[in-house]
């Protein structure tokens, strides 16, 4: 998922519902370190979904901004 399509919605998470509508289990989502344990936490909701929809969130991408902390939620 580009940044600049995630960026263009107001709630990220609206952003990774569309995408995952669209590309299934290929979906690999953008968690950008603006908030990066809130990004991880609405992508596991997203996984969660997708899973009670027979569906499966392939990956995110973990936008570390060069911060070598930020990927560390996502990881948990």
């Amino acid at each position: 998922m580009a940044h600049s399509i995630l960026s263009s919605f107001d709630e990220e998470i609206d952003g990774f519902q569309l995408f995952a509508e669209t590309l299934f289990e290929n979906t690999v989502l953008l968690i950008d370190t603006y908030d990066a344990l809130a990004g991880a936490q609405e992508a596991a909701i997203l996984g969660q979904e997708m899973a009670r929809q027979e569906e499966r969130l392939k990956t995110v991408r973990l936008d570390g901004g060069g911060h070598p902390y930020a990927g560390k939620p996502g990881r948990s």
